[in-house]
Protein backbone atom coordinates (compact mmCIF):
# COMPACT_ATOMS: atom_id res chain seq x y z
CA UNK A 1 0.00 0.00 0.00
CA UNK A 2 1.23 3.47 -0.87
CA UNK A 3 0.13 6.67 0.82
CA UNK A 4 1.26 10.17 -0.04
CA UNK A 5 0.85 13.40 1.86
CA UNK A 6 0.74 16.55 -0.23
CA UNK A 7 -0.18 20.11 0.68
CA UNK A 8 -0.85 21.45 -2.81
CA UNK A 9 -4.35 20.70 -4.13
CA UNK A 10 -3.17 20.65 -7.76
CA UNK A 11 -0.67 17.86 -7.06
CA UNK A 12 -3.21 15.92 -4.99
CA UNK A 13 -5.74 16.06 -7.83
CA UNK A 14 -3.08 15.07 -10.37
CA UNK A 15 -2.05 12.06 -8.27
CA UNK A 16 -5.66 11.00 -7.83
CA UNK A 17 -6.22 11.13 -11.61
CA UNK A 18 -3.01 9.21 -12.36
CA UNK A 19 -3.56 6.48 -9.77
CA UNK A 20 -7.36 6.39 -9.69
CA UNK A 21 -7.45 2.70 -10.62
CA UNK A 22 -4.87 1.60 -8.06
CA UNK A 23 -6.64 0.26 -4.97
CA UNK A 24 -3.36 0.27 -3.02
CA UNK A 25 -2.79 4.03 -3.48
CA UNK A 26 -4.04 6.78 -1.19
CA UNK A 27 -3.17 10.46 -0.97
CA UNK A 28 -3.90 12.84 1.88
CA UNK A 29 -4.10 16.56 1.29
CA UNK A 30 -2.56 18.44 4.18
CA UNK A 31 0.56 19.01 6.20
CA UNK A 32 2.78 16.10 7.21
CA UNK A 33 2.87 17.27 10.81
CA UNK A 34 -0.94 17.10 10.99
CA UNK A 35 -1.20 13.61 9.46
CA UNK A 36 1.81 11.56 10.54
CA UNK A 37 -0.10 9.90 13.41
CA UNK A 38 -2.37 8.23 10.84
CA UNK A 39 0.38 5.79 9.92
CA UNK A 40 1.01 2.55 11.77
CA UNK A 41 3.15 -0.43 10.81
CA UNK A 42 4.80 1.55 8.05
CA UNK A 43 7.77 -0.10 6.33
CA UNK A 44 9.26 2.67 4.20
CA UNK A 45 9.04 6.46 4.31
CA UNK A 46 10.42 8.50 1.42
CA UNK A 47 10.81 12.27 1.54
CA UNK A 48 12.31 13.75 -1.61
CA UNK A 49 13.28 17.43 -1.59
CA UNK A 50 10.69 18.23 1.08
CA UNK A 51 12.20 19.00 4.48
CA UNK A 52 13.75 22.28 3.30
CA UNK A 53 10.18 23.52 2.69
CA UNK A 54 8.98 22.86 6.24
CA UNK A 55 9.70 25.26 9.14
CA UNK A 56 12.56 23.90 11.26
CA UNK A 57 10.53 23.69 14.48
CA UNK A 58 8.07 21.44 12.63
CA UNK A 59 10.87 19.35 11.11
CA UNK A 60 12.11 18.44 14.59
CA UNK A 61 8.64 17.24 15.63
CA UNK A 62 8.15 15.31 12.35
CA UNK A 63 11.48 13.50 12.74
CA UNK A 64 10.59 12.62 16.35
CA UNK A 65 7.21 11.22 15.26
CA UNK A 66 8.76 9.23 12.41
CA UNK A 67 11.26 7.71 14.82
CA UNK A 68 8.35 6.53 16.98
CA UNK A 69 6.76 4.93 13.90
CA UNK A 70 10.05 3.02 13.58
CA UNK A 71 10.02 2.37 9.82
CA UNK A 72 12.39 -0.24 8.40
CA UNK A 73 13.72 2.35 5.96
CA UNK A 74 13.53 6.13 5.83
CA UNK A 75 15.00 7.96 2.85
CA UNK A 76 15.44 11.72 2.74
CA UNK A 77 16.83 13.87 -0.04
CA UNK A 78 17.44 17.58 0.40
CA UNK A 79 19.32 20.23 -1.56
CA UNK A 80 22.77 21.41 -0.55
CA UNK A 81 22.40 25.13 0.05
CA UNK A 82 25.72 25.73 1.84
CA UNK A 83 29.34 25.50 0.75
CA UNK A 84 30.70 25.81 -2.80
CA UNK A 85 27.65 24.01 -4.22
CA UNK A 86 25.54 27.14 -3.77
CA UNK A 87 27.80 29.15 -6.06
CA UNK A 88 27.69 26.40 -8.67
CA UNK A 89 23.89 26.12 -8.39
CA UNK A 90 23.13 29.84 -8.41
CA UNK A 91 25.62 30.66 -11.19
CA UNK A 92 24.35 27.71 -13.25
CA UNK A 93 20.77 28.86 -12.63
CA UNK A 94 21.65 32.33 -13.87
CA UNK A 95 23.36 30.96 -17.01
CA UNK A 96 20.40 28.70 -17.80
CA UNK A 97 17.90 31.53 -17.19
CA UNK A 98 16.28 29.46 -14.46
CA UNK A 99 14.88 31.65 -11.67
CA UNK A 100 16.30 29.70 -8.74
CA UNK A 101 19.18 32.11 -8.10
CA UNK A 102 16.81 35.03 -7.54
CA UNK A 103 15.98 33.76 -4.05
CA UNK A 104 19.48 34.88 -3.02
CA UNK A 105 21.27 38.21 -3.27
CA UNK A 106 24.85 38.05 -4.50
CA UNK A 107 26.18 38.49 -0.94
CA UNK A 108 23.80 35.86 0.45
CA UNK A 109 25.22 33.41 -2.08
CA UNK A 110 28.75 34.26 -0.91
CA UNK A 111 27.82 33.98 2.77
CA UNK A 112 26.09 30.64 2.12
CA UNK A 113 29.19 29.42 0.28
CA UNK A 114 31.28 30.09 3.38
CA UNK A 115 28.55 28.65 5.65
CA UNK A 116 28.05 32.01 7.36
CA UNK A 117 24.33 31.48 7.83
CA UNK A 118 24.21 34.05 10.63
CA UNK A 119 24.72 36.73 7.95
CA UNK A 120 21.63 35.83 5.94
CA UNK A 121 17.94 35.72 6.90
CA UNK A 122 16.90 32.73 8.96
CA UNK A 123 15.67 29.74 6.96
CA UNK A 124 11.93 29.67 6.42
CA UNK A 125 10.32 27.39 3.85
CA UNK A 126 12.51 28.09 0.83
CA UNK A 127 16.06 27.13 0.02
CA UNK A 128 17.95 30.12 1.38
CA UNK A 129 19.51 29.39 4.73
CA UNK A 130 18.71 25.67 4.66
CA UNK A 131 21.48 23.61 6.25
CA UNK A 132 21.37 19.92 5.38
CA UNK A 133 23.92 19.24 8.14
CA UNK A 134 21.42 20.53 10.71
CA UNK A 135 18.82 18.11 9.34
CA UNK A 136 21.29 15.22 9.49
CA UNK A 137 22.07 16.05 13.12
CA UNK A 138 18.36 16.23 13.94
CA UNK A 139 17.87 12.79 12.39
CA UNK A 140 20.91 11.42 14.29
CA UNK A 141 19.30 12.44 17.59
CA UNK A 142 16.40 10.11 16.83
CA UNK A 143 17.50 7.41 14.38
CA UNK A 144 20.56 5.93 12.72
CA UNK A 145 21.82 7.27 9.40
CA UNK A 146 23.33 4.30 7.55
CA UNK A 147 24.54 6.24 4.53
CA UNK A 148 24.74 9.73 3.15
CA UNK A 149 24.85 9.68 -0.63
CA UNK A 150 25.70 12.68 -2.76
CA UNK A 151 24.13 13.70 -6.03
CA UNK A 152 25.04 13.80 -8.88
CA UNK A 153 28.06 11.63 -8.00
CA UNK A 154 28.71 9.94 -4.68
CA UNK A 155 32.49 10.34 -4.99
CA UNK A 156 32.38 14.14 -4.78
CA UNK A 157 32.27 15.89 -1.40
CA UNK A 158 28.83 16.94 -0.16
CA UNK A 159 29.92 20.58 -0.25
CA UNK A 160 30.07 20.32 -4.08
CA UNK A 161 26.92 18.20 -4.48
CA UNK A 162 23.56 19.54 -5.55
CA UNK A 163 21.66 17.25 -3.15
CA UNK A 164 22.28 14.70 -0.43
CA UNK A 165 20.35 11.51 0.26
CA UNK A 166 20.19 10.05 3.74
CA UNK A 167 19.44 6.36 4.15
CA UNK A 168 18.09 5.83 7.66
CA UNK A 169 17.25 2.56 9.38
CA UNK A 170 16.07 1.35 12.76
Amino acid sequence: NYTGIELDEFFVNTARKLYLDNDNFNIIQGKVEDNIEKFEDIDVIVSLETFEHIPEKNVVRIIEKISILNPKLFIISVPVEIGPAIILKNFGSFLCRYQRHKEYTFMETIWSCFEQLDKIPRHGTGHKGFNWKWLAQTVRHNMRIRQIKKFPFNFIPASFSTSVFMVITK
